[in-house]
């Protein structure tokens, strides 16, 4: 037995950190901006201030670029180190979430969560791509985790006050990576827990004197630090970052009420059916959670954690689908206790709808390709279709398998064979999408313009025009000089306006006036420049995009 546990564990690793390798293209606009703000602060060896394109970016704190650049230090700058701390960050919340459940329940429940939690879809896909939510949904896991073992029956005083600091410890990551949600998320979650519990002697058992010290002294020096060096920071960061992002529409990241249902509906698969059966079997009984306690229930502070991180984002005017990530392991937690209770024909059931899913998709390829293929290459789109239905035939083959399981009365295996097989199809999924590499990624472009030059010296121009793509100043490895299109770096650019060109009109008088100069421009745009008469030689092409000289 200990050997298939061994070999089971291997199997979810090596499924887990298989794209670390295998895919090596950073996509726009996360994984390039990700990467590049570490690999700038390892040029500049300025780790206080945070740069893109050498211009002042304040939208996120910097932990998750520290570690990125740390990477970048210790074994170079390539694509598998700045995909490394997503990866490491998902397989530590999964972890985390096992071993919760492993105190309360027992091996065998942990097991069952960390095999929802690890295949389903939206956690494995930000466990594998460059963003900052991956790393704020550990942090939060591990505060939410750490309290529940810290407030469990028979904890010891020392046992308790030791995940308490853990919890506040982990409170500061999660600020120190994406801001202030990592207060007001766990905050949320505490007041929800005590109005359906009741149980206010948590509000005493927080240890607030040695936790807040702790959280302190673990985020405030930065912040203070790079206010002194950057009198606008404050006003930024926390008051266009936070409350303007959250009260309006700026980012134009806007949906509606119910987006991040549909999103969470679609990021749990395989195991949505389940998680709407665990629903339909409580909601005779909604009035039982809200009943008094005294004694820690880890099914009622799973779902507060899970539905207020929903509540909170859904409230936002500005919706990712990454923002919900943080309550997947309060869902694997739910769904892990759920299962312990649920007859045989509910899961049974959970499963046939599965099945039908995955068969109903197969046979919906050609019209996703058609709808996928009206804003993405179609040639891409016509090489990733058979790759999309392979994947759904492996996924109902494994929902197949694990009815079999069932059917012999083996849940916990049913529940293996299935995350098993969902992880080799959303393996499949992201590896297929190296396809969408030209449309995703200016990384052959650069390539092929540097094969084309040779090396570029520092001192020659080499303008963006129009467009920012964050991955082609990370494969350029040196920032570009942008020529209006600011976006993200409107509020840096403002500050150092002598680094960029507020107008193309005048970027054609530098451009055909000064010295030789290279140019990265989207086709169209160059379309239009070459009608209007500016002298440019073509360097390198793509589908979508081009390099230009000064003639």
């Amino acid at each position: 037995m200990a050997l298939i546990v061994v070999a089971l564990i291997g199997v979810f690793l090596a499924l887990w950190t298989d794209d670390l390798f295998q895919r090596s293209t950073l996509f726009r606009p996360d994984e390039g901006r990700y990467a590049e703000i570490p690999r700038e602060m390892v040029a500049s060896g300025d780790w206080v201030t945070p740069r893109l394109n050498d211009l002042k970016y304040f939208e996120k704190p910097p932990l998750q670029y520290w570690t990125t650049a740390a990477t970048f230090e210790a074994f170079g700058v390539n694509a598998w180190g700045a995909r490394l701390w997503p990866v490491l960050f998902g397989l530590g919340g999964i972890l985390m979430t096992a071993w919760t459940l492993a105190v309360y329940r027992g091996g065998r429940t942990a097991a069952t969560g960390a095999a929802i939690l690890a295949s389903s879809l939206l956690y494995l896909l930000f466990g594998q791509v460059i963003t900052l939510d991956m790393g704020v949904g550990f942090f939060l896991t591990v505060g939410a985790c750490g309290f529940a073992l810290a407030q469990r029956s028979g904890a010891s005083r020392g046992g308790r006050l030791a995940w308490m600091l853990v919890v506040w410890l982990a409170l500061a990551g999660a600020t120190l990576t994406k801001g202030l949600i990592g207060l007001v998320v766990p905050g949320l979650i505490g007041v929800a827990y005590l109005l359906m519990t009741r149980d206010w002697a948590l509000i005493r058992r927080m240890h607030w004197l040695p936790g807040l010290a702790l959280y302190l002294i673990a985020t405030v020096p930065w912040f203070v630090i790079v206010q002194q060096r950057n009198p606008e920071f404050f006003n930024f960061f926390f008051i266009h970052e936070h409350f303007q992002r959250f009260l309006t529409n700026e980012h134009h990241r806007s949906g509606k009420w119910w987006y991040f249902i549909a999103v969470g509906a679609a990021g749990l698969l395989p195991w949505t059916p389940l998680l709407f059966a665990a629903i339909g079997r409580r909601l005779g009984r909604v009035a039982d959670l809200f009943v008094g306690t005294r004694q820690f229930d880890l099914m009622r502070w799973s779902i507060a954690w899970a539905g207020m991180i929903f509540l909170f984002f859904s409230a936002s005017s500005s919706k990712l689908p990454g923002y919900i990530v943080p309550a997947f392991p309060a869902l694997a937690i739910v769904l892990a206790l759920a299962l312990e209770k649920m007859p045989t024909r509910a899961v049974a059931w959970s499963l046939g709808v599965n099945l039908l899913i995955a068969i109903g998709l197969w046979f919906a390829v050609p019209t996703i390709g058609a709808k996928a293929g009206a804003k993405m290459p179609a040639e891409q789109v016509a090489l990733a279709m058979p790759a999309l239905r392979e994947v759904m035939a492996m996924l109902a083959v494994g929902t197949l398998a694990a009815l079999a399981a069932l059917r012999w009365q083996r849940r916990t295996v049913a529940v293996i064979v299935l995350s098993i097989s969902a992880l080799f199809c959303w393996d499949r999924v992201l590896n297929a999408s190296e396809i969408f590499r030209d449309a995703l990624s200016a990384r052959d472009l650069i390539e092929k313009t540097l094969n084309a030059t040779g090396p570029i010296p520092p001192e020659t121009p080499f303008y963006s025009v129009e467009w920012l793509d964050q991955t082609a100043i990370y494969y350029l490895g040196r920032p570009m000089t942008l020529v209006s299109g600011f976006d993200e770096l409107e509020m840096g650019a403002g500050l150092e306006p002598s680094k960029v060109v507020a107008t193309t009109d005048e970027w054609i008088r530098r451009w055909t006036d000064g010295p030789p100069a290279y140019a990265f421009m989207r086709r169209t745009t160059w379309q239009h420049l070459q009608a209007a008469g500016v002298p440019m030689r073509l360097v390198a092409e793509s589908a979508d995009k081009v390099v230009v000289a000064r003639r």
